[in-house]
């Protein structure tokens, strides 16, 4: 069978544009001979994004963009299919879809993310969760803005800078400047005065500086050759420190202390009125009795003045004493009353007729 010339140059055409299509699909990043599955992200804003973009994973592409359109009443959404070649990656729920600028030349590109590496399987024409990075204007914009209100604040800081040397250069402060300037040389006029006296004292002085001198050097060799004897003497205070760590100063300080806790003792006897000393000085019965006896001896001072041959018995003419007085019977058992009254170891006052009884008893009528 003849096959006509129209017949022949149709087939051509077809398989001509299917080669055609093909060969843009190969291009375009499609791959015929593989299977491919359909997923499908909502977007705000795209950002430009075309279809055969990339869809990455970790820096591999695992597919690409395959249609990006309006869609709703308003057109408030974009919605972009994208085809994942089955074989590199494997789509689960949760996945994130990050849109992202795709370098320098500003094409845009599709990251895809895990959430959940264990979660399921995402079926063909599921919906993935949208997200957006930012582009590369906005990561320069982010770096470059500290830099721009540094770049602001020393630009206003040099401004500052420039004023206040105008008003230096050219205010009333160039006048306060001259001022300092011309103290500044006055100083280093006196400091010049000032040296050359001193250059004068020391040259008018040259002889006593040099005694100085002298003096100073033979002190340092004076100590030089007594070198010896320092250090006999240096060692002698070291051997006197070590001979008195020696002593037994823990011992004297243990007796002190036993010294000080026995008076302390005594003192507080005192305070409460114990023993002889404390009586004297918290008692007032032991200072009245004492009192009391001062006054007695007083009186027996008294009347040996006023009687003194009842105690003193002489004679011009060398008489002999005669001697105590013998007591009778009931002179003895008077007197014996008398003490026995008194015996209870109180010291009491004898009344004037007490007195005048032991004067007769003692020493008769006289």
């Amino acid at each position: 069978m003849k096959l006509s010339k129209e017949f022949k140059i149709g087939v051509f055409t077809i398989i001509a544009g299917i080669l055609l299509f093909v060969g843009f699909q190969y291009l375009k990043g499609f791959d015929m001979s593989k299977p491919n599955k359909e997923y499908v992200v909502y977007y705000k804003n795209v950002g430009g994004l075309t279809a055969s973009n990339s869809v990455m994973y970790r820096g591999l592409k695992v597919g690409q963009v395959k249609d990006v359109y309006l869609v709703g009443d308003n057109s408030d959404s974009v919605k972009v299919t994208i085809l994942i070649e089955d074989d590199k990656f494997e789509m689960k729920q949760n996945t994130i879809a990050n849109l992202g600028s795709d370098g320098l030349l500003g094409g845009m590109k599709i990251e895809l993310e895990y959430t959940n590496v264990n979660a399921q399987k995402l079926p063909q024409a599921g919906v993935l969760i949208s997200a957006k990075q930012k582009d590369l204007t906005e990561q320069v914009s982010e770096q470059v803005l500290p830099l721009k209100l540094k770049a602001e604040g020393l630009i206003g800081t040099i401004d500052t800078m420039v004023t206040t040397l105008n008003a230096l250069i050219g205010g009333s402060i160039s006048s306060d400047m001259e001022e300092s300037f011309a103290g500044v040389k006055r100083a280093i006029l006196q400091f010049e005065k000032t040296a050359i006296k001193i250059d004068t004292l020391v040259s008018s002085e040259k002889h006593k500086i040099s005694n100085i001198l002298n003096n100073v050097n033979a002190i340092t060799t004076n100590l030089s050759e007594n070198e010896e004897n320092i250090t006999n003497t240096l060692n002698n205070t070291s051997t006197f420190s070590d001979e008195l760590k020696k002593v037994e100063l823990e011992k004297t300080l243990k007796q002190a202390e036993e010294t000080f806790t026995k008076l302390n003792l005594i003192m507080s006897q005192i305070n409460s009125g114990e023993g002889t000393l404390g009586s004297l000085i918290y008692n007032d019965s032991l200072h009245s009795a004492i009192l009391e006896t001062n006054a007695y001896v007083k009186l027996l001072v008294d009347d040996i003045r006023n009687f003194p041959s009842r105690y003193l018995h002489f004679s011009v003419f060398g008489s002999r004493s005669k001697g105590p007085v013998k007591l009778d019977s009931k002179q003895t058992k008077e007197l014996k009353k008398l003490l026995d009254d008194n015996s209870n170891g109180d010291i009491r006052r004898f009344t004037d007729q007490e007195m005048d009884s032991l004067r007769t008893l003692i020493y008769g009528n006289n």
